[in-house]
């Protein structure tokens, strides 16, 4: 059997194309490690992560012909693997949500995000290695509503760009800053009540959280059937603090 090693994604898609299955086992083992990881993260489940990309593989071998090829392949298999994954959990039964509405209240007339939080960043180094508090972050982490979670996972867990991640899930980068940001705002109202209980005289004195209002005029809607799904409250303006 030839070495494969050496030739790019794009030269593997195209042999591929050709049913090259040879080709095809090369791009399984150069991106099956990173599509599991992804896949774990959001099922949480280490059989259906492993299900999740079996799936992922085969749709790559069955659909090759309809990647265009705008997008690095990566990227392409990625958001099938987060499609697929979103599909394993919407199966099994339903999951507690902190659902993003229920923030609806924090909101000013203005449309900015006011939360009464305190500043815990001095405490980095002493909370570094809790694994409570690591718990804690994922557990606040499952409870995000799917569409801001998977930004979240794949934009702050994974370190993808936000165009990355755009291209992964079908949404504009807009959409990604804007979910991203408020997966933030929620975890951080979320994990506030953990440190008020941990460190009840820490606080260095409460910072006001503020997001961009919305313009009702630029909301992005992808399609029903993408990964990432029409979301409440996604919006054209990027939201103050999102990178």
């Amino acid at each position: 059997m030839a070495d494969l090693s050496g030739l790019d994604d794009v030269a593997l898609v195209e042999a591929v194309r050709a049913r090259d299955e040879a080709a095809f086992e090369e791009l399984v083992r150069r991106h099956q490690r990173k599509a599991y990881a992804l896949a774990l993260r959001i099922t949480k489940r280490e059989e259906d992560a492993r299900e999740v990309v079996q799936d992922a593989f085969l749709n790559v071998w069955r659909k090759i012909d309809g990647f265009r090829g705008d997008a690095a392949f990566g990227s392409w298999l990625y958001r099938i693997t987060a499609s697929q994954a979103l599909m394993k959990i919407r199966s099994k039964a339903s999951r507690s949500e902190l659902y993003l509405e229920d923030l609806a209240s924090h909101f000013n007339e203005e449309g900015y995000f006011n939360v009464d939080v305190r500043d815990w960043s001095p405490l980095a180094d002493e909370v570094a290695d809790d694994e409570a508090l690591g718990r804690r972050i994922q557990e606040a982490v499952d409870r995000l509503p799917e569409a801001y979670r998977v930004v979240f996972l794949l934009r702050d867990v994974e370190a993808m760009s936000n165009e990355e991640v755009a291209e992964t899930l079908d949404l504009t980068v807009a959409a990604v800053k804007s979910r991203l940001h408020r997966a933030r705002l929620a975890l951080r109202a979320d994990l506030d009540a953990f440190f008020r209980e941990r460190f009840p005289t820490a606080a260095t004195g409460s910072t006001p959280v503020t997001a961009s209002p919305a313009a009702p005029d630029a909301v992005d809607r992808p399609a029903d059937d993408t990964p990432g799904g029409a979301a409440p409250g996604d919006t054209g303006a990027p939201p103050a603090g999102g990178r």
